[in-house]
């Protein structure tokens, strides 16, 4: 480590008791020294055996989709041994800016409008459908429209990729209902619903069987169905871990 520093003429680690910190100067070559590695890592695989895929990847996932990127990651841990692979959860625009600057090999969030760079790629994987959400206390025969009307209400995150869609319905629904809280958790939100604190609108995350949960009831809204599009952006230049990901991905959606 001291021979890098000397190298690069500048501190790279701040040396303590309880053990060593990274330096301002450090943390500004970490994107640089993930691209080294990365390509180095590049170079060894396309020497392999095209059915032998090994080295690291780092992987985004917002929280909905981490349990099928959990279930797809030890799936092909189990098969290729040599592969390393790190999840982190994050918000989409952290997640989209960490595969652009190559500190992310993939990402997984919610579609949004935009171009992509040459070596950006964007597949989709899965929709999520918006619907109301509500206790089951209240019966069948109440509308999503008077429920609206008369329920707390409790907002999906209004600075996501969401909010415009959610806008839509109830403009369609010709309805203003009274929002009480706010929150850019869609779980918790549901748990909130659940113990009827209020109703709210929000994308049916496909890893919860909330159709068959008994203390919730969702509600179709009128007029047109509205879906959140959910899909994977790599980096071409890692195509060879990322494309067995998204085949172990496909399968397990399928």
């Amino acid at each position: 480590m001291k021979a890098l520093e000397d190298v690069l003429g500048t501190p790279l680690f701040v040396r303590e008791a309880r053990g060593v910190k990274l330096t301002p100067a450090a943390h500004a070559a970490l994107p640089r020294a993930r691209r080294m590695v990365a390509e180095y890592e590049d170079m060894v695989e396309a020497r392999q055996d095209a059915r032998l895929i090994a080295g690291s990847m780092v992987v985004g996932s917002i929280t909905s989709a981490a349990a099928v990127l959990a279930e797809s990651v030890l799936a092909l841990k189990a098969v290729y041994p040599a592969l390393n692979i790190t999840v982190v959860h994050g918000r989409k625009s952290e997640l989209r800016n960490k595969v652009i600057a190559r500190e992310m090999d993939a990402a997984i969030f919610v579609e949004t409008a935009g171009r992509l760079g040459d070596e950006l790629d964007w597949q989709h994987l899965y929709a999520e459908p918006l619907m109301l959400v509500c206790s089951s206390v209240h019966g069948p025969h109440i509308s999503a429209k008077d429920l609206l009307k008369t329920q707390p209400y409790i907002r999906f995150d209004h600075s996501g990729a969401t909010a415009p869609m959610v806008d839509q319905m109830l403009k369609k629904a010709q309805v203003q209902p009274q929002t009480v809280l706010e929150m850019n958790s869609v779980t918790s939100i549901v748990e909130l619903v659940r113990k009827d604190v209020g109703v709210s609108i929000v994308p049916i995350l496909r890893s919860f069987a909330w159709d068959e949960d008994t203390a919730l009831r969702l509600v179709p809204m009128p007029g047109r169905v509205f879906e959140r599009r959910i899909g994977i952006l790599r980096d071409v230049r890692r195509a060879h871990v990322n494309d067995a990901l998204l085949q172990e991905m496909r399968r397990r959606l399928a």
